[in-house]
């Protein structure tokens, strides 16, 4: 998880940013300042981990201004085993999930899930499991 103040970044990990990285202007960070609420960007792929993962953020507040944003990259694969876990039932409901611009980010059928080269929109999706 990590924070970022309007005048720098702390990090859980010890991470130091570079002095030419500026969070501010990540589409995470603005999204989630206009939103004035939870944003969840579409899946990416974390360079660091080379896996599949998903940003949540949410604006800081004091005295109603936005002093930062906090946020968490989640891996896709962390969401997909809790959602898995939800599938798992006898009456044919299942669960799936999609970001703010209406991409399917989990689903139980593989088809369906993010890659780097595609997503599928909510729109697109026929039902089948």
């Amino acid at each position: 998880m990590y924070i970022v103040p309007n005048d720098g970044t702390i990090d859980g990990s010890g991470w130091i940013p570079t002095d030419d990285y500026d969070c501010t202007a990540r589409g995470w960070y603005t999204s989630a300042v206009e939103k004035e609420g939870i944003f969840i960007e579409a899946p990416s792929l974390d360079l660091s981990t080379k896996t599949m993962v998903v940003t949540i953020s949410a604006p800081v507040k004091q005295n109603n201004t936005v002093v930062g944003v906090v946020f968490m990259d989640v891996g896709l694969k962390t969401v997909v085993d809790s959602i898995n876990k939800l599938n798992e039932n006898e009456d044919g409901v299942y669960s799936f999930l999609v970001d703010n611009d209406d991409k399917i980010i989990i689903h139980p059928n593989k088809d369906y899930l993010p890659t780097e080269e595609k997503t599928t929109d909510i729109k697109d999706y026929d039902g089948q499991t």
